[in-house]
């Protein structure tokens, strides 16, 4: 905490930031090949926990804050901040993937082959006598 301050590593560390994030969110739908389809909440959420193990045991002892920030005035505070920040994080893949599902669905809807709908159908089915 009382290294020299390094130009633009503000931006550094959080571009680094979310594209970890995304990385972790990416692994999830290629780690599970029906998430497109069927979006668990419960599983991106624990998800978004599991991802606490990376400032617990890398960044905080890095810091000097020691393992899980037991080295702060208040480890516990900062277990429970880390645990509903990743957690909250853990939503977004729920919801993207969510969205990507509705996408995909309405994209689906869209180019269904016109058979058996109302409009045209005499035209596609042929003569009937």
């Amino acid at each position: 905490m009382t290294a020299e301050p390094v130009p633009g590593e503000r931006a550094l560390g959080w571009g680094a930031h979310y594209a970890i994030g995304s990385g972790f969110a990416l692994a999830l739908a290629f780690a599970d090949s029906e998430w497109l389809d069927d979006p668990r909440f419960v599983l991106a959420v624990s998800m978004g926990l599991a991802t606490v193990a990376a400032p617990w045991f890398l960044v905080q002892p890095a810091f000097g804050f020691g393992v899980a920030a037991s080295k702060t005035p208040s480890p516990s505070q900062a277990w429970l901040g880390s645990l509903r920040a990743h957690g909250a994080y853990g939503v977004g893949p729920w919801l993207s993937g969510e969205a990507l599902k509705q996408i995909r669905q309405r994209i689906t809807a869209c180019h269904r082959p016109l058979r058996g709908r109302r409009r045209g159908r005499a035209a596609l089915e042929g003569p009937t006598g």
